[in-house]
């Protein structure tokens, strides 16, 4: 199976802008038949957390069908990061596009201290089974969390799949905390990270995939918006830039 890593660069809070992106990245996905697709978090509106509240989507925004007709007809399994409604208020959310089925999402369950003035938790742990994979995903802050980290691999995980929003600052430890799950666990790890301005930050771009050695496959440079794709298979990689 090839899987693949998107870095993108959203506008903030133009939601139909960030749509138009995305779906030329999936078909780039498409193009080099990729079977799993993640985002970077909150991808469809960039990473502005006094923003979610008003720009928050329903799981069935009819907005999102497009990913799921894509989803359908090239037999890929999409992941978008976006503020979703919940009875409880907003979520930061994946808005999970798995092919001939119901699009489910996952809400981020361990929220950072300054998150919670804007977010509500996600209550449950999301697992995906595709082409023998048990992926778990886990939205940035999540993965520096120990329990998040070991129910994905008690729940049998063998993918942890990231969706992050990480700036400079923190990619060294983020890096650590992966390659060495990768390597205790022999997951396969992935990180979908974006660049450019997010809430009162600069992110850094660096997406990347780690093999179940704990060995960076490969990365994405700083700014550069496209795909990383990792052939399971062959172990080779594509960088494909969106132009």
């Amino acid at each position: 199976m090839k899987i693949a890593v998107a870095q993108t660069k959203p506008s903030p809070g133009d939601l139909n802008q960030n749509l138009s992106n995305h779906l030329a990245l999936v078909q780039i996905a498409i193009d080099h038949q990729v079977g799993l697709l993640v985002f970077p978090e909150l991808s469809l509106t960039g990473y502005e957390p006094s923003l979610a509240k008003e720009l928050a989507l329903s799981l069935k925004d009819p907005r999102l069908t497009p990913f799921q007709v894509l989803a359908n007809q090239h037999e890929l399994c999409i992941a978008v990061g976006a503020p979703l409604k919940s009875v409880h208020g907003t979520q930061i959310g994946l808005v999970i596009f798995q092919p001939h089925q119901a699009r489910t999402s996952y809400a981020k369950r361990a929220l950072f201290d300054d998150e919670k003035a804007y977010f509500v938790p996600g209550k449950e742990p999301v697992q995906l089974v595709l082409q023998g994979e048990r992926i778990a995903p886990a939205i940035c802050y999540e993965l520096s969390v120990a329990w998040h980290r070991e129910e994905a691999v008690n729940n049998g995980a063998s993918m942890y799949m990231t969706s992050v929003a990480k700036t400079a600052a923190d990619i060294e430890r983020t890096d650590q905390i992966l390659s060495t799950l990768a390597r205790e666990q022999q997951l396969l790890v992935l990180m979908a990270n974006c660049t450019g301005p997010a809430d009162q930050y600069d992110c850094c771009g660096n997406s990347s995939i780690w093999n179940r050695e704990g060995r960076l496959v490969d990365r994405m440079d700083v700014d550069t918006t496209g795909l990383l794709i990792y052939d399971t298979k062959t172990s080779l990689t594509e960088k494909m830039v969106l132009t």
